[in-house]
């Protein structure tokens, strides 16, 4: 059941009858059946997998809630078996396929966004930072809340579970802006991302060595637009339908484009997953014992910031292989993961020296220019390490790496014949349909960056201007539904 089904629409359109004139204060009992109507949809034994996460892990949860603080063993033995079952089911499925016989293993939709989920869950009442939920239903809701079930965001289950609890009051300008939502998601997935994804498939998926270098380019770009316009589309969407029941859902991207360092475009992409890490990962890892002792021997012979950076880039580079492992066990995923986390840990070793650089040569740090210099920076950075994540081989990575930077073609003959074998006569629509949807989501992008609420301020438009706007919108989206042939899955939903 695909957002862009009439499908879905129609079941949507039934949920929400259902929960404001029927649901009354059971509300949550309406929205757990149509969360898990709309997974067992993809496949029935879908729910076997989500019923198993949540029911081990509330189980998990209870027996923690019930032993003594003071009991720090039997509380570890506890949680370490409950996350070793769950996150041993999740590398079963996400890395089995390289065993003999596991070929064939189908990987639940969303499987790990909803593990990660309830997995925070079960950490956050190891460390007491909330009381367990009694109810095994009502958790199977907050694992199981279908917006979120395919792709994120990884939801908080002191955020998120008690908003379940609200009688349904239906909000008219809150409808209206949830569906204007949707639209702009819908236009960057299907009116965006599905148009650049044939182009990128054709230019990335065969024999990268033999292009030319202005292709390559090409490919990288438009799959570092296709992947932001997929990825954030898809949870403007998710979001959107969300707010249609009152339900307020964690934002995970911020416009990480206009990053100012490779640190600020991971805390500005996939956010709940960036904040997962950090609370479940990097913070555990570096408060533990032989960490605080590398710190504390660092400071005393390199000085207060090595002291801290150390330890820190250490903890940085294992929750960036974790990130490079979470989206495959291929060598290039784990490339791409290190060549971020080194990046970080280099800045923040460097810190110091180029503080005193920029003294030195007496750069105006806080000014426009500056500012734009780090945000061109940081987007060559980054699409540097989009060439590891989307090449298949590492190797044809660094030949590709080397032909850009090194050997740039100055023949743009090969970019002309790309764009006609692309596209015939009757698809010339398409890359226009690309470039205004681009030019929406960059225009909007900007607005926000400068503190603008774009929704707030199109209600200020005339009423004919806006619906205008809606209207070509949705003109861009049949659009490229009518030349793509299908909707498409999300890139992240088989994660």
């Amino acid at each position: 059941m695909q957002f862009y089904s009439l499908e879905f629409i129609l079941f949507l359109i039934i949920l929400l009858l259902a929960y404001y004139l029927f649901a009354g204060k059971k509300g949550w009992l309406c929205l757990l059946a149509g969360s898990l109507l709309f997974y067992a949809s993809f496949h029935v034994y879908y729910l076997f997998y989500v019923l198993g996460v949540a029911f081990s892990v509330w189980g998990g949860a209870w027996l923690l809630s019930k032993t003594e603080k003071k009991r720090k063993g039997r509380r570890r033995l506890i949680l370490f078996s409950v996350l070793t079952l769950n996150f041993g089911v999740l590398c079963l499925f996400k890395y089995g396929g390289n065993l003999p016989g596991m070929s064939g293993l189908l990987m639940p939709l969303g499987l790990s966004f909803y593990m990660f989920q309830a997995a925070g869950y079960l950490v956050d009442i190891y460390y007491r930072k909330y009381e367990a939920e009694k109810n095994p239903v009502r958790f199977l809701l907050f694992v199981s809340w279908f917006p979120q079930l395919v792709q994120g965001p990884i939801g908080r289950y002191d955020r998120l579970a008690p908003q379940f609890d609200k009688t349904p009051a239906w909000d008219a300008e809150r409808a209206k802006h949830a569906m204007v939502r949707v639209l702009y998601g819908a236009m960057k997935k299907y009116a965006l991302a599905n148009l650049l994804a044939g182009t990128v498939s054709h230019i990335l998926d065969g024999d990268v060595r033999g292009l030319s270098s202005q292709v390559t380019v090409i490919g990288i770009l438009f799959y570092a637009v296709q992947q932001y316009a997929d990825f954030s589309g898809g949870i403007d969407m998710v979001i959107g339908i969300a707010e249609l029941f009152g339900i307020t859902m964690d934002e995970n991207f911020r416009r990480p484009y206009f990053s100012v360092s490779v640190a600020d475009f991971w805390r500005r992409w996939h956010i709940t997953l960036g904040a997962w890490m950090r609370d479940y990962v990097f913070y555990p890892f570096a408060l533990l014992k032989p960490m605080q002792r590398l710190g504390k021997t660092c400071k005393k012979k390199l000085g207060k910031h090595m002291g801290q950076a150390i330890p820190a880039s250490i903890a940085n580079l294992l929750v960036f292989f974790l990130v490079g492992i979470w989206h495959g066990s291929e060598l290039h995923f784990v490339v791409w993961g290190l060549y971020n986390g080194v990046l970080i840990a280099l800045s923040d070793l460097m810190r110091p020296l180029f503080d005193k650089l920029s003294a030195a040569l007496h750069i105006r740090t806080e000014s426009g220019g500056f500012h734009v210099f780090r945000v061109v920076r940081t987007f060559l950075l980054v699409s540097v390490g989009w060439y590891f994540d989307r090449i298949e081989r590492v190797s044809d990575a660094l030949v590709c790496l080397k032909n850009t930077f090194l050997h740039f073609d100055r023949d743009f003959s090969t970019v002309a014949t790309l764009f006609a074998e692309r596209f015939s006569d009757s698809q010339i629509v398409l890359p226009f349909v690309a470039l205004f949807s681009l030019i929406i989501l960059i225009v909007c992008s900007v607005l926000q960056e400068k503190g603008r609420d774009v929704y707030a301020g199109l209600q200020k438009v005339k009423c004919g201007y806006r619906w205008l706007l809606y209207i070509f919108m949705m003109v861009l989206i049949m659009t490229g539904f009518a030349y793509t042939n299908s909707g498409g899955g999300f890139m992240y939903a088989a994660f």
